[in-house]
């Protein structure tokens, strides 16, 4: 597992500077995934039951949010057709529901309070803490990188001058349009004020899980003691050893000295 929470921080950073640079919406949401799962292995990692918990919790949470943001940059690119963040901007003002549900993404995706996601994170870090407090100061980290790149593509595309070409771009209007978006921001803020449902359901999961685990540790740790017992005594009752004792015939008791005897 220590290797695990080493290429976890390796994955919220590179994750995140790539995500950062990028240029492309789909690109930068898809290594923002990459980054964020370096958090559910962290609290995988840590194996203690808070930031399994967390960990488990962050999926869903990450799913909600992330959802909304590629079904977002797939509005926006079926108006515009370009994914090209420096050739857009502006789009607010074409697509003012849109743009708004882009933030409250943002802000789920970061794990600012008032999503489930900064639950899901705060577990996360809690629990992960005693074991592996490099790696979290790395994953806090990780979390102002977050809110960099996704603001830097927000502001790409909905603020600024806009291009006349993209004049012709509208915004969600139909209510099939609108309502996976809402659902999923409703899921993502309801579990905040409420999250003892989703707990509970969590935790039918990872209960059997940490319950599997304090039953196996205890039982390796007292077979490398009888290991190591044993070399112990394997140590002590070595040819050499033997052949010091006073009295004792074995093999590398010299000729002489068995004569003697």
């Amino acid at each position: 597992m220590p290797i695990a929470a080493v290429l976890c921080m390796f994955s919220i950073v590179y994750g995140g500077f790539v995500a950062y640079y990028a240029k492309d919406t789909k690109y930068v949401i898809g290594y923002s995934s990459s980054s964020h799962m370096g958090y559910v292995f962290l609290g995988m990692a840590a194996l203690d039951y808070i930031s399994l918990t967390g960990a488990v919790m962050y999926m869903f949470a990450h799913a909600m949010a992330t959802g909304m943001l590629f079904a977002m940059a797939g509005w926006v690119y079926d108006q515009t057709h370009s994914r090209d963040i420096p050739s857009l901007g502006g789009l607010s003002n074409r697509m003012p529901f849109i743009s708004g549900c882009f933030v409250v993404a943002c802000m789920a995706s970061i794990g600012v309070p008032g999503t489930v996601n900064f639950i899901a994170e705060v577990m996360i870090i809690v629990g992960s803490w005693n074991k592996y407090p490099f790696q979290v100061i790395v994953a806090v980290v990780g979390i102002v990188l977050t809110l960099a790149y996704l603001f830097k593509m927000m502001r790409g595309l909905f603020y600024g001058p806009m291009d006349q070409k993209y004049s012709h771009a509208h915004d969600a209007v139909a209510v099939a349009d609108r309502l996976p978006l809402l659902i999923m921001i409703t899921v993502s803020v309801g579990f905040f004020f409420f999250p003892m449902h989703l707990y509970n359901v969590v935790r039918s999961g990872v209960d059997p899980l940490i319950a599997k685990i304090t039953r196996v540790v205890p039982v390796a740790s007292q077979e490398r003691e009888t290991l190591g017992v044993k070399r112990e005594t394997r140590a002590d009752s070595s040819p050499q050893n033997l052949a010091a004792l006073p009295g004792d015939v074995s093999p590398l008791t010299p000729y002489a000295s068995r004569s003697d005897q």
